[in-house]
């Protein structure tokens, strides 16, 4: 589970769906389907704009807002990742 730093959206996951809700309602706003289990967590933003998701041989940038994946970084194999906080940066 991941919060959203102004406590309006909770993330949670289970195998390849990313769920986003909103904290106050319990309302899901945003599915987001990955290509494999999220198997090391997901991290967003400290501006909210960009969420991201790590599995066993990726990291994937998301758009929470749209659900749109903007950008898969294939690493090899990811044991932890991490995302700066302005968001334009991942380490894994």
């Amino acid at each position: 589970v991941a919060i959203y730093r102004d406590r309006t959206r909770v993330v949670a996951w289970h195998h390849s769906t990313i769920c986003i809700w909103d904290a106050s309602t319990g309302q899901q706003l945003c599915t987001l389907e990955g290509p494999q289990p999220v198997a090391h967590g997901v991290a967003i933003s400290m501006d909210g704009t960009r969420l991201m998701s790590a599995d066993r041989h990726s990291v994937h940038v998301w758009d929470p807002f749209t659900g749109v994946r903007l950008r898969s970084l294939h690493v090899g194999q990811v044991c932890c990742a991490a995302m700066s906080t302005d968001g334009a940066r991942v380490a894994a």
